[in-house]
């Protein structure tokens, strides 16, 4: 199963079947993000002026129940492999882009804040398959690229891309993070060395497909891809001035025999 944003809500898509269940939800809600038993998903559900996290059974059974009450706007971005800590990012003073971890065995705790950035990037964040690191998207050099971080906060860094990059994706094995270049994919391989990152040099893991979101499979071999279906369309936005004097004159000529 796959958990996927449709419109302002949220559905479970049914692989097997290719059958797409709407989730009950009275409010807009957005980033999705599965426990690890799969029996519910964590969200950001609107509540008020901002998006809080909210929780909800994957069968849609019962009434979506707040999980982590906040100030700020948050949204969950992954969840560690023991299910006990919570990725999210929020929205602080300012404007101000936070990533934290929240712990979901004492929820009402302050999150623990591993940084803040007036460019860090809402396109999504990981854990590694270790929850040893952290890795996201910036815009701090002037353009969308790829870092990585220790999850314990630590004020250390490194890059991951190279020309750019969005959308990182650390893989199940844990030796590569994908992510998103314009049309294509990439993968970067990555190596742990004592308290160090090693990241090699990032190489085309397929291109010509313009993606707005993916994920991998939990066995490492599939991607679940959303796809622009018509890249090359055009968007066009028509400005009519003074339309109430036209729709007057042709309402006239109408009237004229």
């Amino acid at each position: 199963r796959a958990a996927v944003s449709v419109g302002n809500g949220l559905a479970i898509l049914d692989l097997g079947r290719l059958a797409l269940t709407r989730l009950t939800l009275a409010k807009r809600a957005e980033a999705p993000v599965w426990a690890n038993d799969g029996r519910r998903l964590y969200f950001g559900y609107e509540e008020g002026k901002s998006y809080q996290i909210f929780a909800k059974a994957a069968d849609d059974s019962g009434a979506p129940e707040l999980v982590i009450p906040s100030d700020l706007q948050q949204d969950p971005y992954d969840i560690s492999r023991d299910g006990s800590s919570l990725l999210v990012q929020r929205l602080a003073a300012g404007g101000l882009n936070e990533l934290a971890v929240v712990d979901l065995r004492e929820p009402k705790r302050e999150a623990r804040v591993l940084f803040g950035s007036l460019h860090l990037a809402d396109s999504s964040a990981a854990f590694s398959p270790d929850d040893r690191w952290v890795v996201y998207s910036s815009e701090e050099s002037g353009r969308s690229e790829i870092y990585v971080r220790p999850a314990s906060g630590e004020e250390r860094k490194w890059q991951v891309s190279v020309d750019g990059g969005t959308f990182p994706v650390w893989s199940p094995s844990g030796d590569e993070i994908f992510f998103l270049r314009g049309a294509r994919m990439m993968a970067a391989p990555v190596a742990e060395r004592g308290d160090q990152i090693v990241i090699g040099e990032p190489r085309v893991q397929f291109e010509n497909h313009r993606i707005r979101a993916f994920d991998v499979s939990r066995d490492g071999r599939r991607f679940l891809v959303a796809e622009d279906p018509d890249p090359e369309a055009q968007s066009r936005l028509d400005l009519v001035l003074h339309w109430t004097a036209d729709v007057a004159r042709r309402v006239a000529e109408a009237r004229t025999p």
